[in-house]
């Protein structure tokens, strides 16, 4: 085992809206989660769940069988399409990294907090207004095709144009058996291109940066190290 360590910044290109139920302060119906300090996040939940189902999406395409979350009977160690491994343990290569009922997460998942624009996200005397925009929506009757009557609702959303960063260092933080477990973790990560909300009505587009060591050493999925690494974990 070796410690992977990531370190996050997601800068979003369009409105962002993460959250629920409406809270005391806001007009909103879902309003923006939040910190002790105000502050809009991005939680560990949400980084963890994508970053999951984009690294299930990559290891089918790759052939590599795994599990059927998230019914607890079809996840390892029960799923029969998994092999036992030399351990003797049922686990797929996604339950290895992420956990499942069965086995613990190798790895810890922290919240991505909103940067201000004077300085650190740690920093306690940077706080927020308490109300973002708001943006209307409608909700649909989708088997007929029309509006739900009496159905308008707000949505609180980061200030569109404003390209807010979100990050958090280390961002994801545990213990891998090898280069193969780091790498795909990295390339869910790049796949996930919406965070928060109602993706459909355009919100949450972003970029994604990160800094990722294993074993105390740099790495990425571009740099040759990380390219050799890949190869021989998806051939072996």
């Amino acid at each position: 085992m070796a410690e992977f360590k990531v370190d996050l910044r997601i800068i979003i290109d369009t409105a962002l809206a993460v959250g629920g139920a409406g809270s005391v302060g806001t007009l909103a119906d879902k309003s923006m989660l939040r910190d002790g300090w105000n502050r809009p996040i991005l939680p560990a939940s949400q980084v963890k769940g994508r970053t999951r189902h984009a690294c299930e999406a990559i290891a089918r395409g790759l052939g590599i069988p795994i599990c059927q979350p998230p019914k607890a009977e079809t996840t390892c160690p029960h799923h029969p399409g998994v092999p036992v491994g030399a351990g003797g343990e049922r686990r797929c290569i996604i339950c290895q990294v992420f956990g499942s009922p069965g086995f613990p997460s190798r790895l810890q998942f922290r919240d991505l907090v909103h940067i201000p624009v004077t300085g650190d996200p740690a920093a306690a005397g940077d706080t927020y207004e308490a109300q973002e925009p708001l943006r209307p929506g409608v909700g649909l009757e989708r088997r007929r095709g029309t509006v739900q009557e009496a159905l308008l609702f707000l949505t609180e959303t980061t200030k569109p144009g404003t390209q807010p960063v979100f990050a958090q260092a280390p961002a994801i933080l545990g213990q891998l058996p090898g280069p193969g477990h780091a790498l795909l973790v990295l390339m869910g990560l790049k796949q996930v291109l919406n965070w928060g909300g109602a993706k459909s009505r355009g919100l949450g587009w972003a970029q994604l940066i990160y800094e990722a060591t294993w074993d105390d050493k740099t790495f990425a999925l571009d740099d040759p190290a990380g390219k050799e690494a890949l190869a021989a974990w998806i051939s072996s």
